[in-house]
């Protein structure tokens, strides 16, 4: 082979050899572009996680939240409904002490009969006055258990309307469930 030859075959292949390097020099480029984007990627998406995870605690806290108050007012709720039972035995007992009404006719709101119970007690709380100002008084142990008995009445209804599940009556811009939350840490897809 002549030197000629072989210098063109040399540089021929030289040449291949610095396309191949161009080749790869500008693969390699692409793939670290990539690289690039895909850790910025990866971190994005850890940044979202974060992101879920800390709604979800939030969500969790509100979730509790809401137990805690779903279980205060059903305590409140068989709070007050014992203390209706009791209203309502008190002024039945009341009302048949009196001798106004029969126990048949002792039916109705607890409320009602309370109100009913008290027009009575006033009535009779007149009478009393008048008769005890006369010199001829009956025994006051009757009327001091009578006045117990309006005194538990009036007491349990103060109680009851001092409840704070009756005194707020909820509105319809109160109502927020846990799913409709106004959270400024909303998602964002870009």
């Amino acid at each position: 082979m002549s030197k000629d030859v072989a210098v063109l075959k040399l540089e021929q292949k030289f040449r291949q050899a610095m396309g191949r390097v161009a080749e790869l020099t500008a693969e390699k480029e692409q793939l670290e572009h990539l690289i690039v984007r895909l850790q910025e990627e990866t971190d994005t998406v850890g940044e979202y996680i974060t992101i879920y995870q800390y709604q979800r605690s939030q969500q969790r806290l509100r979730l509790d939240e809401k137990e805690k108050q779903l279980q205060a007012v059903s305590r409140d709720r068989e709070e007050l409904k014992a203390k209706l039972a009791e209203l309502q035995s008190l002024v039945t007992s009341f009302i048949a002490q009196k001798g106004s009404h029969t126990t048949e006719n002792v039916q109705g709101s607890p409320i009602q009969l309370a109100e009913d119970a008290l027009a009575v007690h006033k009535q009779e709380s007149a009478q009393d006055v008048k008769v005890e100002s006369s010199p001829t008084a009956p025994n006051n142990a009757e009327s001091k258990s009578e006045n117990a008995t309006a005194g538990k009445i009036l007491s349990l209804i103060s109680e009851i309307g001092s409840n704070e599940a009756l005194n707020s009556t909820p509105t319809k811009e109160d109502f927020h469930p846990w799913f409709w939350d106004h959270s400024p840490g909303k998602l964002m897809t870009v």
